[in-house]
């Protein structure tokens, strides 16, 4: 699945009567006035916030690790297809969008086929796809979303491992987490 061409036209999120466009990130967030949460990803920790309090923090990796284990968060890894973690910028995901794997997904990707391949082990149970909010140049890459899995890493998306239910389950009882969620990626 492609997420974003960064020729597309900028996306734009409604928070009550007012609009969210380019440039006006910061100003979202304000807007937002506790209504819904908001998400951050630093490279070592996927936080919940919301009234501009941390309600949930658990680790969460992007990209492929280096051989020693550790992750590079660098803007040339950036750029790295399959290899490189989610560039930085201003995304959103959708809360009642969030997708559970069923036991035949499970079995089907298993085999490599269908819309989970490699099954639980390379997804988790959950995940929700994740979309540019502004203009990223993300050099091509796309299809990035907020999933678990065995394996520590991820071809790019936000990598919860054994923790994406407890995740999930923490932002959907958060007041708005079933609604358009604001994802800030900063390194």
């Amino acid at each position: 699945m492609q997420c974003i061409d960064s020729s597309e036209e900028i996306i734009k999120l409604s928070y009550g009567d007012k609009k969210v466009v380019e440039g006006e990130e910061e100003e979202g967030a304000r807007l937002q006035g506790g209504k819904f949460p908001t998400l951050t990803f630093d490279g070592n920790q996927l936080t919940i916030y919301h009234n501009g309090n941390e309600t949930y923090s658990t680790k969460a990796y992007s990209g492929r690790p280096l051989e020693d284990g550790t992750f590079d968060y660098s803007v040339a890894r950036q750029k790295m297809e399959k290899i490189g973690p989610i560039p930085e910028g201003t995304y959103f995901i959708n809360g009642s969008k969030i997708q559970t794997m069923s036991t035949l997904d499970g079995l089907i990707g298993l085999a490599q086929v269908g819309g989970w391949p490699g099954g639980s082990f390379a997804w988790g149970e959950q995940r929700a796809w994740i979309t540019p909010l502004t203009k990223i140049n993300t050099d091509g890459r796309g299809g990035f979303s907020i999933h678990g899995g065995y394996e520590l890493g991820s071809a790019g998306c936000i990598d919860l491992v054994g923790n994406v239910v407890p995740f999930f389950n923490n932002l959907q009882s958060t007041p708005g987490g079933n609604g358009m969620i604001m994802l800030k990626v900063r390194y």
